[in-house]
């Protein structure tokens, strides 16, 4: 496998996540009852909250790791794609039901509602053990330095030459004694 499939689990679930949030955001909408029942608020939040929870976990370990946690790892990939074909099914009934003109709740909110939950603790928890099991697996190479970084250590190696700055290393069983002191 190429490694992208990680990346690209990621990002569709994020995606479900958000455009499932926009469809019944939409149906809500459509009904004044709809929106002050607190059953449809509560799906509405945890559609919504799916998603940026996921990036926001994502986007902490990629950092710290670079692009070697985008590949992902074939345990990591797998359970991605079985949370995204969970999320996929219910986005489909959810689909389904917005068609619904009568209802005041979706027909399938439990499911619907169930699954999310179930997607998002799962997702989270899924790039937790990847960063996990990518940190015990050895030393990792470096994330890079932007180049903002590269001038700013550079700016100041350099003003430490300018100014004469030297820089020692203590010596190992030296021991500096202040004479002033005695």
């Amino acid at each position: 496998m190429s490694g992208f499939e990680f990346l690209a689990a990621v990002t569709g679930i994020i995606a479900m996540f958000n455009g499932s949030a926009m469809v019944f955001h939409s149906w809500v909408e459509d009904r004044k009852e709809r929106i002050e029942d607190q059953r449809n608020q509560q799906l509405q939040d945890s559609l919504e909250l799916g998603g940026s929870l996921i990036e926001e976990a994502y986007t902490q370990y990629s950092t710290r790791l670079g692009q070697v946690y985008s590949s992902g790892d074939g345990v990591g990939r797998a359970q991605l794609l079985e949370d995204a074909i969970q999320l996929q099914n219910a986005v489909l009934v959810l689909t389904a039901d917005s068609n619904s003109d009568e209802a005041t709740v979706m027909p399938s909110h439990s499911i619907i509602y169930s699954t999310s939950e179930k997607v998002r603790l799962n997702t989270v928890k899924v790039l937790e053990e990847q960063y996990q099991r990518m940190v015990a697996a050895g030393p990792l190479p470096t994330p890079l330095i932007s180049a903002f970084h590269r001038s700013a250590i550079r700016g100041s190696m350099a003003s430490e030459v300018q100014r004469d700055v030297v820089r020692r290393r203590p010596v190992a069983g030296l021991c500096v004694v202040d004479t002033e002191a005695l």
